[in-house]
């Protein structure tokens, strides 16, 4: 039964999640943000190690 629930709210969510994005995009204007986040020099995605803001 529970395994029932579970497949039924997975897609869900993911629908959710792919509505909330669109409608921040497309209606609102948004664009999100993609300030430096520590991970990004973990995962070699920038060379240095420290990062200032841009506003």
């Amino acid at each position: 039964m529970i395994v029932l629930y579970t497949a039924i709210l997975f897609p869900l969510l993911v629908v959710c999640l792919i509505f909330i994005t669109s409608y921040k995009l497309f209606v609102k204007k948004a664009v999100p943000n993609n300030y430096y986040t520590p991970l990004d020099y973990i995962t070699g995605q920038t060379s240095e190690e420290c990062h200032k803001e841009k506003e």
